[in-house]
């Protein structure tokens, strides 16, 4: 997630309070592999999206397992590190 910001080693705050929107970036589960991703719907599909377009899109399809814990709503870096 490198193009929204989101680094190797950054902390991310999550809340898990906040109903995920499309175009927000979220901690999703797919089949217990955890992904932070953009969430989109594409027609009635729910679409993962990497920030780097390198990257296809996950389509949520039917027989996945698929949970969202929460909503990323800062992240935090350490520039102190070795």
């Amino acid at each position: 997630m490198e193009g929204a910001g989101i680094f190797s080693g950054d902390l991310l705050i999550v809340d898990k309070a906040l109903y995920p929107k499309a175009g927000q970036i979220i901690i999703g589960v797919v089949n217990q592999q955890p992904l932070v991703k953009y969430l989109a719907y594409v027609g009635c599909h729910t679409v993962l999206r990497s920030a780097n377009r390198k990257y296809p899109d996950r389509f949520i399809m039917e027989g996945d397992d698929f949970d969202v814990w929460g909503v990323v709503t800062h992240s935090i870096r350490d520039h102190w590190r070795n």
